[in-house]
Order: C-alpha cells, then structure tokens, then sequence
C-alpha cells in the first residue's frame, strides 16, 4: 500500500510493507525512515546488521524500532514476518564538488575504524552519526512529549541527523483528540502529512477517515480525533532543515 501526493514538493511517498520470510530493495534519490509495525526481524543495510529488531504484535502494543536509510542504500530484511511502514523524502541539493568534505559527506577514518571527521566540528565521529549512513533507532532513545492522554513519540525528531525528514509516531486513543502544534523551529516542516490506520472513525479538520490511509496535507492548529476506537498515527514532515 503505498501513498504519494502530486502536490508534495519534499515528501516522496509513504508505504505498508507487508514482509513474511525476506524481503529486500534499494533505496532511490530519497532519505528514508523504515517502523517497524509489527513482527520482529534481522535487519540488513548499508554492510551494517541489526539482529532479532522489533518488540511489538502490533502498533498499538510496545514501542516503535527504526531504521534511518540514506538514499541509494540497499535494505533487506530477514527471517521475520510482520509489517513496515516505510517514509521518505527528498533532500536539500548538496554540493556538487565530490572531492569538499563536509558535514554530511564526511572525511572517513582509516577502514574498520567506524568513525570519521567531521570539518563542521572539527571532531571524529561515529561513522552511523552522519546522514550519509543507516542507523538503527532503538526506544531507548526516543523521546517522548505529552497532549492529553496521547503519548507522541518522536522517532526522528528535528535534530535527528536527517536533512529533510522528521517522523513522529501516536496512540490516539478513543474519543480523544489532539491538536496539530506548529513545531518548535519557524518555517519548519515545510510539508506534513498524517499515516492513520484507525478501529473506528478518525476525524481530521472537518473530514473523516475509516482503515488505513494518509492524510497528504496536515497544518497547525488542526484537530484530530478518534472515534468509536483507537487510532494509530504516524506524522511525517518534510523541508530543508
């Protein structure tokens, strides 16, 4: 199931991803962050190897694992079944000279190392803080805000090494509403849209929304509420940061 708006200028697509046993792809011109919904599975991208990753039944059971990709990177998937909800967005031009190094195309270390030098800083990293490598994203270090009786948490929040992306993730439970904030950076995101895979009915401004789908323009101040059962919410923002 996959979801694209011809009016998103940063915002490439949303996608299910149903796996049983293996599944695998590359990524394209496109930063992309993969959540796990459900299942548990090892997890391949980049040369790196994340084993047995997943802690839920569902979306509405546990707490949510990632996997930030950067483009061109192949992804695979590995003796598990369960489903993935894959986000992608498009990035900032980045310099054309090869040979600049720079924040987002590091100085690497010496092979095997798993660090490289940062110019911006003038320090050695770990080569998977860079946005140029995958990275998994593991509860223990997401954070979480309160509205209410929701629980958001932020998958990639603003200050995730991300160039464009920015991914949060609810439990909207029933007969409950939260209100869209408008972020805490001015201008930023430039584009959000809404992921819903709802047990009832989900209103969002003035319209409503049943199943499973996406709702491709989401702006501050707008409502969204759960109706006759829960909702399961995934925000996705998107705009040179």
């Amino acid at each position: 199931m996959r979801f694209t708006d011809p009016d998103w200028q940063w915002l490439d697509c949303i996608e299910v991803i149903e796996v049983e046993g293996d599944y695998e792809v590359q990524t394209g011109e496109v930063e992309s962050l993969a959540i796990v919904l459900s299942g548990t599975f090892d997890i391949l991208a980049g040369g790196g190897s994340w084993m047995a990753r997943g802690v839920r039944t569902s979306p509405h059971d546990g707490k949510p694992v990632a996997l930030f990709l950067p483009p061109k990177t192949r992804f695979a998937l590995h003796n598990g079944r369960g489903g993935l909800l894959l986000v992608s967005s498009r990035q900032p031009e980045q310099p054309s000279d090869t040979t600049e190094a720079t924040s987002e195309k590091p100085l690497l270390a010496l092979a095997g190392s798993g660090k490289a030098f940062d110019p911006a800083s003038g320090e050695w990293k770990r080569q998977e803080d860079f946005p140029s490598s995958p990275e998994a994203i593991l509860p223990r270090r997401i954070e979480l805000t309160q509205q209410g009786d929701t629980v958001t948490r932020h998958v990639a929040p603003y200050d995730y090494k991300a160039l464009s992306l920015t991914v949060d993730e609810c439990i909207l439970p029933t007969d409950q509403h939260i209100t869209v904030t408008a972020g805490s950076i001015a201008g930023y995101p430039t584009e959000r849209a809404v992921y819903y895979d709802t047990q009832g009915t989900l209103t969002i401004g003035d319209t409503s929304f049943s199943g499973q789908g996406v709702a491709p323009a989401i702006t501050p101040g707008m409502t969204i509420q759960a109706n006759g059962g829960p909702a399961h919410l995934v925000f996705a923002g998107a705009g040179p940061k």
